[in-house]
């Protein structure tokens, strides 16, 4: 079972990455440089909204009457969108727990002609900017340490590592191509291709 990390984790298992392929034997500490600390937390972030895209955060929004416009054709209801919205899941009819299916998502904006009200309206989430030492990735464990590897990768190329940097990068690619999407809405289907 994989650890659940912190960003604090996260920017200790970075510096001991970089630490760990330094040849000039004085280790690299948050402590000792803000700038480090603000670099590295930039890339940790651009690793988690990276990973985020594969690995999906779902969340939902209840739309009532209230969250409304109706459009001129009299009948489609329009809703904005949540800001920190990445792709769709679910609509359903909040009391009823019933799928619908007659929406449509048009830049960001939700249409649906359903007549019933409040939804609820399942998708996922852009991830909030981690920020506090205490803050975890919503995204699954096994994948947490590898956002250490893109700071970790970027350091080392950017001072004079370049070949232990691009390993690390190499391994956080691969990393985010190794990711199952579990959360995906359907069923997979393998088609029989004869010929």
């Amino acid at each position: 079972m994989a650890n659940t990390r912190t960003l604090l984790d996260l920017q200790n298992l970075t510096l001991k990455l970089i630490n760990s392929f330094s040849s000039d034997g004085a280790p690299l500490t948050v402590a000792d440089n803000a700038d480090i600390l603000q670099l590295v937390n930039d890339y940790i972030n651009i690793a988690y909204y990276e990973f985020s895209h594969l690995d999906k955060i779902m969340t939902s929004k209840n739309y009532t009457t209230a969250d409304e416009t109706l459009r001129p054709d009299g009948v489609t209801k329009q809703y904005t969108l949540p800001a920190d919205y990445l792709d769709f899941y679910r609509l359903e009819y909040n009391t009823l727990d019933q799928e619908i299916t007659n929406y449509d998502i048009r830049g960001n904006l939700l249409l649906s002609r359903t007549t019933t009200d409040p939804l609820t309206f399942w998708y996922y989430r852009l991830p909030d900017r981690l920020t506090l030492a205490t803050d975890i990735p919503l995204i699954r464990p096994q994948y947490h340490d590898f956002l250490a590897y893109f700071p970790a990768g970027k350091w080392l190329h950017q001072n004079g590592r370049q070949a232990d940097g691009i390993d690390l990068l190499i391994m956080y690619e691969d990393a985010k191509k190794a990711v199952i999407p579990v959360r995906q809405k359907g069923i997979n289907r393998i088609r029989n291709v004869t010929g």
